[in-house]
């Protein structure tokens, strides 16, 4: 027996992207294997289809047990290592492939499907899900990615780019627990008291909102979040760097205003980008390096990035004739700061504000948590979405509290080019 939204889905799903997103127990799971096993059968002889799971294990347990027991006249041939399905009648083989962490991508690039299974989509990494779906060619057209998932934070990528996609051939399925035919009431009660707050609206209502674990719970969207034209005049610009390469290389433009207010103007999001020449055109065609403002053009006065690599410091600072300082780095007395900045005023007003344009920000104030101890306290921010965040922290940190060190010596050559690594770190207390 199936519920409403079970047989819509079996009906109906036929989509580029069907996505099953809703309460925990709610038959998202048991609906698309359902699904799956009758959407094999349809595929050409001969192809390749894929399932991917956070590991090998929870494919197993989420997907392949099940589709095994539906096997009644043991068609599906089943190998462990690597872990494969093949359909005999058809030779057509299922690759089952565990996605626990960013490089997981290489393991599908190149693959042309016939489609995919993308067991709890949020937990998966970005660039491999997009790497399948590009994938998802075989003979040329277009085959369906079948996905299901518990909701996460509004800023989670899946959320963003998939779900609230208009430009997509997507459809959305939302279960709740209530849409599970075969629970018991006795169960129901029993699950729903265990969670509480945030992850009640996840798990038991289905809601994409905000965690209780998020660093920056001060953060808002409907406060923040300004578009260009709300913002004021500034007497200041500065730029914040957290250096990558693997990672992301995470850049911010900052202006002050005239109330000491902090504004995110503008990002970079890069991977792969050396701190060159290339860098510079990026800045420069970005209007970083000649701001228009009334009076003219200005340049930011200052750069603060990650003191780890002086190299890059120094080399940043040559490149874009922009001072570029050692950001002071405590972590704590650092978001401590940048909380206080978030933190609405008797006046309605806040001290730190983001144009809605930078989008892998505003990603990371909702997604950027703690982790907790043994004993479930906070302890330190997990190292995830927190690049932009890390620059944020660099700027405000290195300007509001480390004021108290001084230069005794200007360490900068004419022009402002910071020339001398070792000078500075002598003259810097």
């Amino acid at each position: 027996m199936f519920s409403a939204i079970q047989e819509d889905f079996l009906l109906n799903s036929n989509h580029s992207w069907n996505l099953c997103s809703g309460s925990v127990s709610a038959g998202k799971t048991f609906v698309n294997n359902y699904r799956l096993f009758e959407h094999l059968y349809t595929l050409p002889d001969n192809c390749l289809f894929i399932i991917v799971g956070r590991t090998g294990e929870s494919i197993y347990d989420n997907c392949i047990k099940e589709l095994l027991q539906y096997d009644s006249i043991d068609d599906f041939q089943y190998s462990k290592a690597p872990q494969r399905i093949l359909i005999k009648s058809k030779n057509v083989e299922i690759a089952c492939i565990g996605a626990d962490n960013e490089s997981s991508w290489t393991r599908v690039q190149g693959k042309t499907t016939a489609g995919a299974m993308l067991d709890e989509i949020t937990n998966l990494p970005e660039n491999l899900v997009k790497t399948i779906a590009k994938g998802c060619r075989h003979g040329g057209k277009q085959w369906p990615k079948f996905a299901t998932t518990n909701p996460d934070a509004p800023g989670h990528w899946v959320k963003e780019q998939l779900i609230d996609n208009q430009a997509l051939d997507i459809k959305i399925w939302y279960f709740k627990l209530t849409d599970n035919p075969v629970l018991t009431e006795e169960y129901k009660r029993e699950i729903c008291s265990t969670y509480t707050g945030a992850m009640y609206d996840r798990m038991i209502l289905g809601l994409w909102v905000m965690s209780e674990g998020i660093v920056y719970n001060e953060f808002s969207r409907a406060i923040h979040v300004k578009r260009k034209e709300d913002a004021p005049k500034f007497k200041e610009w500065v730029i914040g760097v957290d250096w990558g390469y693997s990672h992301p290389l995470a850049i911010n433009l900052y202006g002050i205003d005239y109330d000491g207010n902090y504004w995110i103007l503008d990002e970079i999001h890069l991977t792969q980008q050396l701190i060159d020449e290339s860098l510079v055109n990026i800045m420069r065609q970005k209007g970083w390096l000649d701001i228009k403002t009334e009076f003219g053009t200005r340049r930011p006065t200052y750069s603060y990035g990650d003191s780890a690599r002086p190299d890059y410091i120094n080399l940043f600072g040559k490149l874009t004739n922009i001072v570029c300082l050692p950001a002071a780095k405590e972590v704590h007395e650092g978001i401590q700061l940048v909380q206080s900045k978030l933190k609405v005023k008797d006046n309605g007003e806040a001290s730190l504000y983001i144009l809605d344009t930078c989008t892998e920000t505003i990603r990371e104030f909702e997604l950027y948590k703690w982790a907790k101890s043994k004993t479930g306290a906070k302890d330190e921010p997990m190292k995830d979405f927190d690049h932009h965040l890390d620059n944020l922290r660099y700027v405000i940190f290195t300007r509001e509290r480390a004021r108290a060190k001084v230069i005794k010596n200007n360490p900068f050559k004419q022009d402002n080019i910071f020339q001398d690594w070792d000078s500075f770190n002598n003259n810097y207390q």
